[in-house]
């Protein structure tokens, strides 16, 4: 129907109408600054299964919301296509498998998570991280919608629910598992079109002693050094410090601090609590 039609003529769901064209997806601001428009690109990770597939090729346009200061696309492609069947494998980079034992090996160190306890990582990929706490005695789940990659993961011992994370999903957690001592969304905020959902979950599932470890790549970096390289379908946000603290505080989440990190060409990691 022609009422899901969106700017550029791509039919999108109801609730993604102009979200990251129009108005932000993080604060529902109208004053969206048009920064770089790359025009109709390919998915970067959809790769031909025949010779001569035809390519479907979707707008690229990056704005920023002057009033929170999220970077964002629209959304022309659904999540189910952009990652149930997903190419990237975390543990194929054995740089990001070393980050991934450091910041494990680092919480454990510090006492912040003990035996016991119980962790959750959204978007756990194939178990990369999830699966250096295990030999700590420390009970883990991951959330992954691949299917493919989830599977890589119970193979290696990491339990892994095939699902997207949402608010709904998260009171099932709660109900059947409690709240955890720490919840883990590395490059993962930045792939969810509806971020006000996503982070609803999180303080859904979170109590007063829960740690929240959000990593994702920094708009300051992607600005300053013209990576526009990075900028692509599945990365529908493009996060800051000042956006990630005020959409995640109208929703009983406080940003306590953040640490610059290098992975990703510049990234932050950011520790919020309820």
């Amino acid at each position: 129907p022609m009422d899901n039609l969106n700017s550029n003529g791509v039919v999108v769901a109801p609730e993604a109408r102009g979200r990251g064209e129009t108005y932000c997806r993080g604060c529902n601001s109208v004053s969206l600054q048009s920064c770089l428009d790359l025009g109709n690109l390919p998915l970067a990770n959809e790769l031909w299964k025949t010779q001569n597939q035809r390519i479907d090729l979707f707008p690229l346009h990056l704005r920023v919301c002057l009033d929170c200061g999220l970077g964002q696309v629209g959304e022309f492609v659904s999540p189910e296509r952009l990652f149930s069947d997903y190419r990237y494998l975390s543990s194929v980079s054995s740089s990001f498998t070393q980050h991934a034992k450091k910041f494990v090996d680092t919480l454990v160190e510090t006492g912040k998570v003990r035996k016991g306890d119980w962790v959750l990582e959204i978007a756990s990929n194939d178990g990369y991280l999830l699966q250096h706490f295990l030999p700590h005695k420390i009970e883990v789940l991951g959330i992954e919608p691949a299917t493919n990659v989830s599977e890589l993961a119970e193979r290696i011992g990491v339990p892994t629910m095939n699902s997207f994370f949402t608010q709904a999903l998260a009171l099932e957690l709660l109900n059947k598992f409690g709240s955890p001592k720490l919840i883990i969304a590395n490059n993962v905020l930045a792939h969810v079109p509806d971020m006000n959902d996503f982070l609803q979950g999180i303080s859904t599932l979170a109590n007063d002693k829960t740690l929240i470890s959000i990593e994702n790549p920094s708009l300051i970096n992607l600005l300053d050094a013209n990576q526009f390289d990075t900028i692509y379908h599945e990365h529908y946000s493009y996060l800051t410090v000042t956006s990630v603290s005020r959409i995640a505080s109208k929703l009983g989440l406080y940003l306590m601090d953040f640490e610059e990190i290098q992975t990703h060409g510049g990234s932050n990691r950011y520790w919020l609590s309820k």
